[in-house]
């Protein structure tokens, strides 16, 4: 692609841009999955930077509920006016004030253009793209992400480094490239109900005893993410898989005791569950765990411990145990 300025350009990929409360600062995320990204500084026709930074750190607002809520997605996405411009053959470049021509992900067609040599068939396998058992990913696949993200495989893109389309529960489309497939997992084929799919799916893997399965079923259910939200059965679930030893649900009913989310408060059960989980290095298990000691919630308070803790939460990236840890040296805190 050829820009104004004469600059060629060649896209390979498209990222959302998300806005920052700083005026003309922007933030891209890793992948869809972290809290990690990058500040970029939009505006004269390019959007650049390259200094990693923490989506709070960033201030990206209301990151954690961000991929559950579309209204969240629609306030914080950085957005620009653009033109669709007319191309002989399919309609895949934008361009806008940024200057920057990019695929048009959300194309009926799928993504063409500059995104890849040509996208597969509904049935046909592409090359390179398989699921982490081996076995080829087609073109209506019901899947299952990261444990519990239901989607449906909406296209195949093939070239260098090709990749998959997805379709989510919420009617978004991310785009995964092929080296990333592995984290997918196949749960039914031409599926059209990708959502009921991957509910029966883990259902049946949940009621065999699987741990993961059963943790899953219980943020499912906690957060409403293609059923009903149920907090009695996402407890449920959550204390099966944690009695098994599975550490987000054992950091979940920690959550739980504490929050008094389906039982009575009990600081002593979410200490027991958070320690659990901490033990097995779930970050915000850790930082939780930090602030009982710090204020003597359900164990023996002891700064010594909570600083303690509070340091191997930061190393584990969780943002509020380095906002933490920053506060208690203003405030010339040791321990």
């Amino acid at each position: 692609m050829r820009l104004a300025s004469g600059e060629t350009l060649v896209a390979r990929r498209a990222r959302r841009i998300w806005r920052t409360r700083r005026p003309g600062e922007g933030w891209i995320e890793i992948n869809s999955d972290s809290t990690t990204g990058y500040r970029v500084q939009v505006g004269g026709g390019r959007a650049d930077g390259d200094e990693r930074a923490d989506a709070d750190l960033a201030d990206v607002d209301d990151f954690s509920e961000r991929n559950f809520s579309r209204a969240l997605q629609d306030k914080w996405a950085y957005r620009c006016a653009v033109y669709d411009l007319e191309v002989e053959d399919f309609h895949s470049y934008y361009v806008g004030e940024h200057g920057v021509w990019v695929g048009d992900v959300t194309a009926s067609q799928g993504i063409t253009g500059p995104f890849d040599a040509g996208a597969g068939e509904a049935g046909e396998d592409v090359a390179d793209l398989v699921y982490a058992d081996g076995q080829p990913i087609r073109k209506g696949d019901a899947v299952v992400r990261s444990g519990v993200n239901a989607a449906r495989v909406d296209d195949l893109l093939v070239g260098d480094p090709g990749g998959i389309v997805l379709e989510h529960a919420d009617g978004r489309k991310t785009l995964l490239h092929a080296p990333d497939t592995g984290v997918l997992i196949l749960v039914e084929r031409q599926s059209p109900d990708f959502r009921r799919a991957a509910f029966e799916w883990l259902s049946r893997r949940a009621e065999a005893g699987d741990a993961e399965s059963q943790a899953s079923l219980g943020w499912m259910y906690s957060n409403g993410d293609g059923v009903p939200r149920d907090d009695a059965k996402a407890l449920e679930w959550f204390r099966k898989a944690a009695e098994q030893g599975e550490p987000t649900a054992q950091y979940a009913m920690g959550c739980r005791y504490e929050q008094g989310r389906g039982l009575a408060v009990d600081f002593a059960q979410a200490v027991r569950w958070y320690r659990a989980a901490a033990d097995q290095g779930i970050g915000p298990a850790i930082c939780n765990l930090a602030d009982k000691y710090e204020h003597g919630k359900g164990v023996g308070k002891d700064m010594r411990m909570a600083f303690a803790l509070y340091r191997e939460a930061a190393r584990n990236g969780v943002v509020e145990a380095q906002r933490w840890l920053e506060d208690a040296a203003r405030r010339g805190l040791k321990g």
